[in-house]
């Protein structure tokens, strides 16, 4: 009768499994990742599922003759978890969880820090940014909209160490009802010196032909929400009307989420009118020192007009400070999600406790120490903690999978690179462990009361719990 129990809850998480990769495939409702929650949902559920079998399988581990005759208090410990599966099921699926979205959470987290990290790298290649004076990052619309003319540029790129200068210029456009970044900067100097990670193909090449074709580039983004393809045309409304512009390449960007629009600045002139620019990108004379050609553009540039120039380390620096601030809100909730578990284990040992007393009688009457009672709870502590810990790391990393692949995908349209840091994994197993330690303490020192009375005593209490 019990195995039939552990074969419909395996196969219960067996179908569910399925249900979570078919919703996964759906595509999302009203831009909402709908079925991509539903998804996750079930997923966690499948591997609560699997609580029932994971504990009989355990206990078919720790009853082999070897385990067991070097410790016969994990032997029954494990025997007592089997006798309520659906008590210490639901326990730990409450650790079970908390560790999943720990390790979901976390590893997400990773592999989109890596991909911005990597982006930042191999794009990014310039030494110094010019800008109007304010944050470059994080900016009111009026302060964004500031730019520097032509006369402003030209003085820039006459200022002894700079090797050449990349006018960037950026405004925003509506295209079919999205707000879109429309970009325009020099392509030869950025074929160059800098480069774009594009889907398909190598940078210079799709640069040198973007500039050939009089065409644009535009981001993951924006090709998927537009659904846009490399060689169909994507009109855009220019100051001459409405023109049809060649798409000659897709790109990854992590810059915006609502898409972006590269052309060539010749182009982008011819069609707007515009020469102005909002971002100066130097690169410098290899002889030239990176600090000494700071202090020379502030001398050059700061009577003309307010500005800050910031390296591309700080760049980087200040991108990634504004990463880790966003996503550090998780932490709150992956420790939250922990501490359910962590009470869920204590409530259900200190239940037993209460509903064993006939059989630590039994112990106590043939000659066990209070000690050996307290070690016999740590250990089905320290079982429910790393059944829930194997159950959680599953579920974390199918969780992770999710999230990278379909939920984000689905709610930004970003592409981020799946990583798995052995040190989220070691982690949540180590608070795994901890969190058993920790919810074991109370109902073991419970167990103090439990004087040393003389063997008669102890026989006849045993004696008497037993007829009860």
């Amino acid at each position: 009768m019990r195995a039939n129990r552990y074969g419909v809850f395996t196969g219960l998480a067996v179908i569910l499994f399925l249900i979570a990769f078919g919703l996964s495939m759906l595509p999302p409702a009203n831009g909402i990742p709908v079925y991509g929650y539903a998804a996750a949902f079930c997923l966690l559920l499948a591997c609560t599922c699997l609580s029932p079998l994971s504990i009989q399988l355990l206990r078919g581990i720790l009853k082999h003759p070897f385990i067991s005759s070097t410790s016969l208090g994990a032997c029954l410990a494990a025997d007592q978890i089997t006798r309520t599966p659906g008590r210490n099921s639901m326990t730990l699926s409450a650790l079970m969880v908390g560790i999943a979205i720990m390790v979901g959470v976390g590893v997400m987290i990773q592999s989109f820090r890596a991909t911005v990290e990597t982006w930042i790298d191999q794009t990014m290649m310039a030494d110094l940014i010019v800008t109007p004076q304010f944050g470059m990052l994080e900016a009111s619309k009026a302060k964004r909209d500031l730019h520097f003319p032509e006369a402003f540029q030209l003085v820039a790129s006459e200022v002894s160490g700079v090797a050449a200068i990349d006018p960037y210029r950026q405004v925003r456009i509506q295209v079919d009802s999205t707000t879109v970044m429309l970009v325009s900067r020099d392509f030869r100097i950025h074929a160059e010196r800098s480069r774009y990670l594009f889907v398909e193909q190598d940078s210079d090449y799709v640069l040198e032909r973007v500039f050939k074709q009089q065409g644009v580039i535009v981001s993951e983004v924006l090709a998927r929400r537009l659904d846009v393809e490399v060689g169909k045309t994507l009109e855009l409304p220019t100051s001459q009307g409405p023109h049809n512009f060649p798409v000659v390449g897709i790109f990854y960007d992590y810059a915006t989420d609502g898409g972006k629009v590269v052309m060539d600045r010749t182009l982008y002139q011819e069609f707007w009118g515009d020469a102005s620019a909002s971002v100066l990108i130097v690169y410098r004379d290899p002889k030239t020192n990176a600090e000494f050609l700071r202090e020379q553009l502030k001398i050059a540039l700061t009577p003309l007009m307010s500005i800050t120039i910031i390296s591309n380390r700080e760049l980087r620096a200040e991108i990634l400070e504004i990463f880790d601030r966003t996503f550090r809100v998780t932490h709150g909730l992956e420790l939250i999600a922990v501490l359910v578990g962590l009470l869920g284990i204590a409530n259900t040992l200190l239940t037993a406790i209460v509903e064993r007393q006939r059989e630590f009688a039994t112990f106590r009457a043939i000659g066990a120490g209070v000690r050996q009672i307290q070690s016999m709870v740590f250990w089905e502590s320290l079982i429910l903690g790393a059944i829930g810990a194997v159950l959680g790391l599953l579920g974390g990393l199918l969780l992770a999978t999710l999230l990278i692949f379909v939920i984000n995908k689905q709610s930004f349209g970003w592409t981020i690179q799946f990583v798995v840091s052995l040190s989220t994994l070691f982690g949540a197993v180590t608070v795994a462990g901890v969190a058993a330690i920790i919810a074991a303490y109370l109902p073991a020192l419970s167990l103090i009361h439990i004087s040393e009375p003389t063997r008669l005593g102890m026989i006849s209490y045993a004696v008497f719990c037993l007829k009860k």
